[in-house]
């Protein structure tokens, strides 16, 4: 079936129970590291000598077996597969500029590890033909970023049989990567709720919902508790109102507005509320985003040890915030001024992004993409601020 938002996926030819197992893929159809081990690369591989991580294996294997054509075994699978993929490795350098800045950051890293890939797969290659073990073989840039696409857009994720175990394995990498020709086909849903794991009795790996479909419905599983940068990243799509979907706040910007309504500690806060955060750190404190629900508890708890009393804090009154206690009404009051001129500044921010990218007259899905978090980011910012001001505390005088 083709989905307007989904494209291609699977539908159910019956109704679907809870428990019910949607999908079943015998071990023999599935690729590994161990498949790529006794295929015809492995003589290259036991002479080749850098190890190959087993996602790298997976790359070379599925190019291989591409080049093969027809004659390959695995050849009604390969031409199931994509020409080209959504991820940002596709997007032009033009469309890239106009991702959000962390999400950028995070694509030129991938990128990075791209072309890590591509130069350790080129030089096993070479090597593979100066050896005469692989004749009439040509590969390029656009060949490894297909397959370097497909192994990451498309792998299941658990721990191979005696993965790590295989000399000629690098174990720098986990060896987790699986192919399932087929389940590949399953679309992504926050909602789905499955299980997937291998059956040993029955040597398939299986998959089983507790979600209940009806007859024609698109059926899905569950990539992951994954916010929409995330999805575009690595599987190259948005998910309309994704529950997982958040606004990281900046390190800088909790200490920069904590200090903007310290009122007289101004002056002091430009180093004692750095230490502060570092302190905070060290316990953990990690999230600081909001999103529907509002601002995070580590943001809000942040928020309220920074605006802190110097005398509360010196008392050490700070660590009993981390347990669960409530702070001070003037503390508090001061925490939710911070986090609403951090919420007005990021939404104004986030308006003006928003109305740049509408502006730019484009039809492609990677500019669709674009404007969808940038949408998001903007809703999720107003929603969260008019959460923060229904309750607004009076500071003591």
């Amino acid at each position: 079936m083709h989905d307007h938002y989904t494209g291609r996926g699977l539908m159910a030819t019956k109704s679907i129970k809870p428990g019910d197992v949607i999908v079943s893929i015998p071990s023999n159809l599935l690729i590994t590291s161990q498949v790529v081990l006794r295929s015809e690369l492995k003589d290259v591989l036991k002479i080749f000598p850098v190890k190959l991580t087993a996602r790298l294996l997976l790359c070379a294997f599925v190019i291989y077996e591409r080049q093969k054509g027809p004659s390959s075994f695995w050849a009604p699978y390969i031409g199931c597969l994509p020409d080209a993929f959504s991820t940002p490795s596709y997007f032009t350098s033009e469309e890239l500029q106009h991702l959000p800045a962390a999400l950028r950051q995070r694509a030129t890293e991938q990128t990075r590890l791209l072309c890590d890939g591509f130069s350790k797969l080129t030089k096993f290659f070479e090597f593979g033909q100066e050896c005469h073990f692989l004749s009439d073989f040509s590969f390029d840039l656009d060949d490894f970023k297909w397959a370097w696409s497909a192994v990451n857009t498309r792998t299941l994720y658990y721990k191979v049989e005696e993965a790590g175990s295989h000399h000629l394995v690098d174990p720098s990498e986990r060896d987790v990567y699986v192919l399932a020709p087929f389940l590949d086909l399953l679309n992504h849903s926050s909602t789905a709720e499955v299980a997937g794991s291998f059956n040993s009795i029955k040597q398939c790996y299986e998959i089983q919902t507790t979600t209940p479909y009806n007859k024609f419905d698109q059926v899905f599983i569950h990539y992951g508790p994954h916010d929409n940068e995330t999805l575009l990243l690595e599987y190259g799509f948005v998910e309309p109102t994704n529950p997982h979907s958040v606004v990281a706040i900046t390190k800088e910007d909790v200490i920069k507005f904590s200090s903007e309504v310290m009122d007289a500690w101004v002056s002091e806060t430009g180093s004692v509320l750095p230490k502060r955060f570092e302190r905070i750190e060290a316990k953990g404190i990690w999230d600081i985003s909001c999103s529907l629900n509002g601002p995070s508890w580590h943001l809000t708890v942040s928020l309220n040890i920074l605006c802190m009393g110097q005398e509360q804090y010196g008392r050490g009154e700070w660590v009993g915030l981390l347990g669960g206690e409530e702070p001070s009404q003037e503390c508090l009051a001061r925490s939710r001024r911070a986090v609403q001129n951090i919420l007005c500044n990021y939404l104004a921010k986030a308006v003006t992004s928003s109305q740049e990218v509408l502006s730019i007259k484009s039809d492609s899905y990677h500019h669709y993409m674009t404007v969808q978090l940038m949408q998001e980011k903007k809703f999720i910012l107003e929603e969260c601020l008019k959460q923060v001001q229904q309750f607004e505390p009076q500071e003591q005088t």
